[in-house]
């Protein structure tokens, strides 16, 4: 009995191990040892989501405590609870009690301080809405990266296949479902069929195939342009696959793993529908 080709990528991918190595052990009479990193962990997206979920749950109550104690303790005030109400009463009368000035006085004082208190506590509102922000665009990361074909092309890190993705496509979640939008046009990607939402991984499925970037592919289909391997970028015309745009950009100084690295792939994958990854 024999593995399918699909199913020996896929386990591949997920070992992080070579498909030679992993046919061999399989068909060899004799045992053969495969090195499987130990440090490797696997997670389902239901994992990697309670997960996010967690760190960001952990941070922002750290976060508070931190806030609260850090104040109370500036304002030397002893009183238990983060309750923002009991706080700001015991700062403005331990404040109001030490100053000893004229009532008319102690009112000012009291106003100037709970002012203060939510100026700071805006500022906590704003830092964990950022790190919310963050935690979001982390898991959608994640989810985006968990669907990807496991017989992808090498030519690109999944950094960059990620960047080219999230640059032609936005996920929102509506009435409870995952929807998929094109960036280009603003329309969501739907089954033509019954109109229902198409699933991310169909969406990711379908780009990787329009943009051959899936090995099996790459290895049938030719390349564009440059068969003398000289650069193929014309001014006004675009560049037709990414050694151009590589070469070009170490000519010009520009990082490959810059922002503006990104807009240019970017730009030459808008303007030309044939571009090619190698």
């Amino acid at each position: 009995m024999a593995f399918k080709k699909q199913t020996i990528q896929q386990i591949c991918a997920l070992l992080k191990i070579k498909e030679e190595e992993f046919n061999k052990a399989v068909t060899d009479p004799a045992e053969i040892d495969i090195t499987i990193d130990e440090n490797l962990q696997a997670f389902t997206k239901s994992e990697i989501e309670a997960r996010d979920r967690n760190k960001y749950n952990d941070g922002k109550t750290a976060g508070v405590e931190m806030l609260v104690k850090d104040i109370k303790k500036s304002h030397n005030v002893d009183i238990a609870g983060t309750d923002s109400a009991a706080i700001v009463d015991a700062i403005s009368k331990a404040a109001v009690a030490a100053a000893n000035i004229a009532p008319d006085e102690k009112v000012k004082e009291r106003d100037k301080l709970i002012e203060q208190w939510k100026s700071k506590h805006k500022e906590a509102e704003q830092a964990l809405a950022a790190e919310k922000q963050r935690a979001s665009e982390y898991a959608t990361n994640a989810e985006i990266l968990s669907v990807f074909p496991a017989n992808r092309a090498a030519t690109l890190t999944d950094q960059e296949y990620l960047s080219l993705i999230k640059n032609n496509y936005r996920i929102a979640e509506e009435d409870g479902k995952k929807v998929v939008y094109d960036v280009t046009t603003g329309n969501k990607i739907q089954d033509p069929k019954n109109l229902e939402p198409l699933p991310l991984k169909d969406v990711i499925a379908n780009h990787f195939t329009t943009r051959k970037w899936v090995a099996d592919q790459q290895q049938q289909q030719p390349r564009g342009g440059g068969g003398s391997g000289s650069s193929t970028f014309e001014p006004g015309k675009g560049f037709q696959k990414m050694s151009d745009l590589r070469k070009y950009a170490t000519d010009n100084n520009i990082p490959i793993t810059g922002e503006k690295f990104n807009a240019m792939v970017k730009d030459a994958v808008k303007e030309n529908k044939d571009f090619v990854i190698d």
